[in-house]
C-alpha cells in the first residue's frame, strides 16, 4: 500500500507543479478588465462622463466624441450587477464625475 501511495505522489507532483505554474502565468496576462482598470485609475481625476454597459456600449459608444473627458468601462457580456459594482468602486474615486451612462438593451 505504501508503494502505491509513493508512486501516486510521484505521478501527481509534476502535474500539480505544472497546474500551479500555469495558473500563476495566467494571472499575469492582461485582460480587458485589468487594462481598463489601470487606465481608469490613471485618469480618475479628469473623468467627467463614465459609460457602463454590455457589448452594445463597448462597441457602440465612443468616448472621444463627447467633448468632455469620458471613459468607457463597458465590457462584453457585462450585466447590470457588474455595472453596479463598478459604479460603487469608481464613483468615490472619480471626483469630477458628472454623468454616468448605463444603457439598458431589452431583447
Amino acid at each position: 500500500m505504501k508503494i502505491i501511495i509513493k508512486k501516486l505522489i510521484l505521478i501527481l507532483f509534476p502535474v500539480l507543479v505544472f497546474v500551479i505554474t500555469l495558473e500563476l502565468y495566467a494571472r499575469s496576462i492582461p485582460t480587458s478588465y485589468s487594462i481598463k482598470d489601470m487606465e481608469l485609475i490613471k485618469k480618475q481625476d479628469q473623468i467627467e462622463i463614465l459609460v457602463l454597459g454590455s457589448s452594445h456600449s463597448n462597441f457602440g459608444i465612443n468616448p472621444k466624441y463627447f467633448g468632455h473627458e469620458a471613459f468607457n468601462i463597458s465590457n462584453t457580456s457585462q450585466d447590470l450587477f457588474y455595472d453596479y459594482q463598478l459604479l460603487l468602486k469608481y464613483l468615490p474615486k472619480c471626483e469630477n464625475l458628472k454623468i454616468v451612462i448605463i444603457p439598458i438593451f431589452l431583447s
